[in-house]
């Protein structure tokens, strides 16, 4: 099994604090040990964290905690994970794993169930299968200071950890703008035309505007995508938003001695790969929510008309998981979103979740890091969905989130205004959610 160093790169250590064990917790030592042995650098730093599976298993119960995301979802995928870094010196390590996530296998259970459960973060990494005993996966904590909540994020992948040389971060934000220029690293299949609009900068961006980040104006990008790039907390977004959020957190951090804002939600697979299973009614996936939502009617009874429109096949889908209410599903559900462009992110940490169960808009808006970012967030080109206090968007030219070349190198404080010539609309313009910008 990997050693201390092995997976996470350690760039200091500090000595720890004298602990009194006849007056301090276990779960304080427990956690002040972890801190003295992988500083804070690391935990605030690193894009994501890597860790060893020591057992994984499904779980169901009601829609609460980090898994909620107001979805109706019941089921939970848990992981019991070794970081070596963190957890070296407060458990030992175990004598053996189970084999296939075998719960009656000879296995050293009972040091296994001394480390933390990571919790799938959304349906996404719930359908990508339970990972394997001994396999390195990624993993985050929703508060890495605390490490509390923490967060399954799926297997290593070469994609999700690509870094960005020479990503421009200007400290500046309020001189003039730079110009476009021209090349393409997007895949053959998500090509745009961008000889069909104009463009302009407005600056400074104006404060807390939405500006939204329409599908139809950009494209999906695939997992493998040279533009994208992990955040803090895992997300995957576009290199340049992943620069302006490290901008942003540069200032953030400075003002108000906070970690770094970060999400686990950031990039998605396009809908048809999502929701890929719905035309899979052997899969686990498709026999799991058919147990959860009274058989799947809906659903298989679209499939035995001979239904292939992913779409439709969608619906069906929301009219078994919302009691017949296709309405409340789809204000519950995108079939595309933002989110699949690398545009937006969901910051979950320092008062800021999508679970509005668990943290209530009204609570999150009272929090220093919505207030922060309702007075900051547009000086570095980040713009809000005023109805989520937690989802924030960056426009890009379309001819930059194409090539990934920086627009505006000394300057993010400008608004994207991108107009087509054909039809006089910009690219935040409501209709190219459902269609394609001409």
């Amino acid at each position: 099994m990997k050693k201390y160093g092995e997976l996470n790169t350690v760039q200091k250590q500090r000595k720890g604090d004298k602990i009194d064990p006849d007056t301090t917790s276990f779960m304080a030592r427990t956690r002040q040990a972890s801190l003295d042995r992988f500083s804070q650098d690391v935990l605030q730093h690193a894009s994501a964290i890597k860790g060893i599976v020591l057992y994984s298993w499904i779980e169901t119960k009601a829609s609460t905690g980090i898994m909620a995301f107001d979805s109706g979802i019941t089921e939970t995928m848990c992981v019991k994970v070794r970081i070596p870094e963190l957890h070296a010196g407060v458990f030992p390590e175990p004598t053996s794993i189970p084999t296939a996530n075998n719960p009656s296998a000879p296995a050293d259970w009972e040091t296994i169930s001394r480390y933390p459960t990571f919790f799938a973060k959304d349906t996404a990494v719930l359908e990508l299968g339970l990972p394997q005993p001994g396999t390195i996966v990624h993993v985050d904590f929703e508060n890495r200071y605390t490490q509390t909540n923490p967060i399954y994020l799926g297997p290593v992948e070469i994609s999700a950890i690509l870094s960005v040389p020479g990503d421009p971060s200007p400290k500046d934000n309020h001189k003039d703008t730079g110009g476009t220029k021209r090349g393409s690293t997007i895949t053959e299949d998500e090509k745009l035309e961008t000889s069909n609009s104009t463009v302009t900068l407005i600056t400074p961006n104006p404060r807390f505007e939405e500006n939204r980040v329409r599908l139809g104006a950009f494209s999906s990008l695939s997992s493998n995508s040279p533009l994208l790039v992990a955040t803090l907390g895992g997300a995957k977004v576009h290199k340049l938003f992943a620069a302006r959020i490290r901008a942003m957190n540069e200032a953030w951090v400075a003002e108000t001695n906070k970690p770094p804002l970060a999400g686990s939600n950031g990039w998605r697979h396009k809908p048809e790969i999502r929701y890929a299973w719905l035309k899979q009614p052997n899969s686990s996936r498709f026999k799991r929510f058919a147990k959860q939502n009274n058989g799947a009617k809906n659903l298989l009874g679209a499939l035995n008309r001979g239904e292939a429109n992913h779409f439709k096949l969608w619906e069906a889908m929301l009219l078994d998981e919302y009691n017949g209410n296709l309405r409340l599903g789809k204000q519950r559900r995108a079939w595309n979103s933002p989110h699949q462009t690398g545009l937006a992110i969901d910051f979950t940490n320092n008062g800021l979740s999508t679970s509005t169960r668990r943290v209530p808009i009204s609570k999150q808006k009272e929090s220093l890091a919505w207030q922060w970012l309702k007075k900051n967030a547009h000086r570095y080109g980040i713009n809000p969905y005023i109805n989520e206090p937690w989802h924030w968007e960056c426009i890009l030219t379309r001819e930059s989130f194409a090539s990934g070349e920086e627009f505006s190198p000394a300057n993010y404080n400008v608004k994207v205004v991108e107009t087509s010539q054909n039809t006089g609309k910009t690219t935040s313009n409501f209709i190219y959610a459902k269609q394609k910008f001409t």
